[in-house]
């Protein structure tokens, strides 16, 4: 004797069977028949149409969360080419205005140079007029 399936299925009573509706007649179990049926049946139709859409809010969540994250990164990447763009730009302002400062105070250098190199002639020249 072959077994197909481990359990055992115990046997209840067996479903009810539906009234016969007569046309003109019906009787108050007919009604709550009726009633529960039509409540199992909208509870199955609610049940599939919700999974139905929670399955295409899944799918449509995906895809703008795909897509959020292409626009951060791809923002992301443009922000740091402005950035980078901006320390350039603020690199070659200070090297102009550095650049103005550094003339001015080489000239004041050179000027001072050229007077202390005039003096110590002057210096080295007095001794040998005294003498």
């Amino acid at each position: 004797m072959k077994t197909t399936h481990a359990r055992t299925f115990v046997k209840d009573k067996p479903p009810p069977k539906p009234p016969q509706f007569s046309c003109l007649i019906l009787t108050l179990s007919a009604i709550r028949f009726a009633h529960r049926s039509s409540v199992v049946a909208q509870c199955l139709v609610r049940r599939f149409l919700s999974v139905r859409s929670v399955r295409a809010l899944r799918q449509y969540k995906a895809s703008t969360v795909i897509s959020k994250n292409f626009r951060s990164a791809k923002q992301l990447r443009r922000f740091r080419t402005y950035v980078k763009a901006s320390i350039v730009i603020q690199a070659r302002a200070r090297c102009r205005a550095q650049k103005a400062r550094y003339t001015v105070q080489l000239a004041e250098a050179k000027e001072e140079a050229k007077m202390e190199v005039r003096q110590s002639e002057e210096r080295s020249d007095e001794p040998r007029q005294r003498a």
